[in-house]
């Protein structure tokens, strides 16, 4: 067995894996049931896994439209329509 694992056996190129079902070695119902138990116990591991790792990393991102707050400006006495003057009264 170890021998087909690194691929040392003297016909590992001719060794192609197969379906235990197939085989007879056991039902479809019992490698499903088998497979949701390897599934189950793997995200078992990875959530604590993530749970362990909680070093220097990047901080969540703020949402950027609750983040931003627009200044209010002052009600324009003009009507609402801005000319070029009002625009570049502060260059001058």
């Amino acid at each position: 067995i170890n021998n087909v694992r690194d691929k040392s056996h003297w016909n590992s190129p001719n060794i192609r894996p197969v379906d235990p079902v197939t085989l007879g070695l056991c039902t479809q119902i019992e490698l499903d049931e088998v497979i949701a138990k390897s599934a189950d116990k793997r995200r078992k591991l990875e959530a604590e896994k993530a749970e362990k790792f909680e070093g220097p990393g990047l901080a969540p991102a703020q949402d950027e439209a609750s983040a931003y707050e627009p200044e209010e400006k002052p009600a324009e006495d003009n009507g609402g329509s801005v000319s070029a003057d009002d625009i570049f009264k502060n260059f001058s």
